[in-house]
């Protein structure tokens, strides 16, 4: 496994766990509501080593492999997606909101971002340490 897919599930797991914290001491608690708005600055530096340093072989490897161009172009679509709506949920939590609202948002968001983590490591982690392993 190369260094850099090394480091992103690293970066993963981290995440997780601090979301685990979250959920485990509560959204109200001084704690939980520190540990959740850091996660904010962790995914937005991961998404951006990723962006830096994932894509771009991932994509120029792709025009000569329309397999992967396809999968490419799906998971796009969804971390698109998937970086909307982690962004309003920390827009829309940023302050006090009502204890439903979040623990509803809150899970859709844990699935959201473990659906995406388990995308990447087994599609995209594998395809980037398959193009190191031809050179």
């Amino acid at each position: 496994m190369s260094a850099l897919i090394e480091e992103l599930k690293k970066e993963h797991s981290e995440i997780i766990t601090l979301l685990d914290k979250v959920k485990e001491l509560g959204f109200y608690s001084n704690e939980g509501r520190k540990i959740l708005l850091s996660t904010k600055d962790l995914i937005i530096l991961h998404l951006k080593k990723e962006n830096e340093k994932l894509y771009p072989i991932l994509r120029k490897a792709a025009w000569n492999d329309e397999r992967l161009k396809k999968i490419l172009n799906i998971i796009a679509r969804d971390m698109e997606n998937v970086k909307n709506s982690v962004l309003q949920f920390y827009e829309k939590y940023s302050d006090a909101s009502s204890a439903f609202e979040y623990a509803k948002d809150y899970g859709e968001l844990l699935w959201m971002i473990g659906n995406r983590v388990q995308r990447e490591e087994d599609i995209l982690f594998k395809e980037y340490d398959n193009l190191n392993q031809q050179d």
